[in-house]
């Protein structure tokens, strides 16, 4: 049986933050491959190299740009858009239904995918050293959720999941830029991943 959270549904009109927070020039549109700053002293650990795509468009995956991350036009050639799944914590760390913790790790800049600070938040960017425990930057996967998809949650707390911000049907869907937050399960497919080897 699929993995299943149980939350009342939580619109993204209703975000706690307001409209203040989550009006769109919150969240300006980038079109270029740029990333700031020099980010060759960072080591990347060993890992899968993985491509993040979102169920509600999977011609988008998660990349980064001037340091935020958000999803943007799959390009295989693009490093920005890969991630090592680092699974050092794996047999140590897990959630409260038992699934393994891993770490996503930018293969461009070597910084790893952190947890927002709450709920409606943008997940965020931070530096990574491997084999350091940060559970701020430990994942977990929800059993799959139908096509390989799943969901990708915080580790230490499973209620708030990866999220395509607004980027459900009722909002238009995933759009160049569309920001990673966390959020509440909706059973929306803006909140369905898959990590997928990239070659």
């Amino acid at each position: 049986m699929a993995y299943s959270q149980q939350y009342e549904r939580t619109e993204y009109d209703d975000c706690e933050y307001g409209s203040t927070y989550c009006n769109e020039q919150q969240f300006p549109k980038y079109n270029d491959y740029s990333t700031q700053g020099s980010y060759g002293r960072q080591r990347i650990p060993q890992g899968q190299i993985v491509r993040v795509c979102c169920k509600a468009n999977p011609d988008y995956a998660l990349g980064v740009r001037d340091g935020k991350v958000m999803l943007v036009y799959y390009n295989p050639s693009d490093p920005t858009q890969q991630w090592v799944k680092d699974e050092t914590w794996s047999n140590r760390v897990r959630d409260e239904v038992g699934h393994p913790a891993f770490c996503l790790v930018n293969k461009a800049t070597g910084q790893a995918l952190r947890h927002a600070p709450a709920a409606c938040r943008e997940v965020l960017l931070s530096e990574y050293e491997a084999g350091s425990f940060d559970e701020s930057v430990m994942w977990s996967e929800s059993e799959d959720m139908g096509y390989g998809y799943r969901t990708v949650r915080m580790a230490n707390n499973i209620g708030l999941n990866l999220d395509a911000f607004q980027a459900d049907r009722k909002h238009g869907g995933v759009r160049e830029g569309t920001h990673a937050v966390l959020w509440k399960w909706n059973k929306q497919e803006n909140q369905l991943w898959k990590l997928s080897p990239c070659y």
